[in-house]
């Protein structure tokens, strides 16, 4: 097996980069073949990535905000777990939001973590997501 990848790299190298000796045994060359690297794709922002999800529950004004509140809390992780049980992208509180889902590993799922960031939002403003204090939100 190993005999026959020496050859395989022999037969490439000697299709790429053939020597001739020409008098005075001098060696020509190597061919330069002209690597094309691929682009690097910029790698997708955790949290842009969930910026048409926000467009669809928050107002317009607010989304900006909404983003920030997600970036603080989770840095765009939906399955992201608060110290003080917190979870999803909003980091929702569960003890204090059980009226509004009926499994906690919907809290998980990130439509539904933003429906219920929405309800929130909307009955309280930011006051309830301590990040917003600090973000100078509220």
């Amino acid at each position: 097996m190993k005999a026959l990848r020496i050859l395989a790299v022999a037969i490439i190298i000697s299709l790429l980069a053939p020597v001739v000796l020409a008098e005075g045994k001098k060696m020509e060359k190597f061919k330069v073949i002209k690597v094309i690297k691929a682009k690097k794709r910029k790698p997708v922002d955790k949290v842009q990535r969930w910026r048409s999800l926000v467009k669809k529950y928050f107002p317009a004004k607010e989304i900006k905000n909404a983003l920030l509140i997600i970036k603080l809390e989770s840095k765009g992780d939906p399955n992201a777990v608060g110290k003080t049980n917190d979870h999803g992208l909003f980091q929702i509180h569960a003890p204090s939001h059980k009226d509004k889902y009926k499994n906690i590993k919907q809290l998980y799922n990130p439509e539904f973590n933003v429906k219920v960031a929405k309800i929130i939002w909307k009955q309280s403003g930011w006051r309830p997501w301590t990040t917003a204090r600090k973000a100078g939100l509220v």
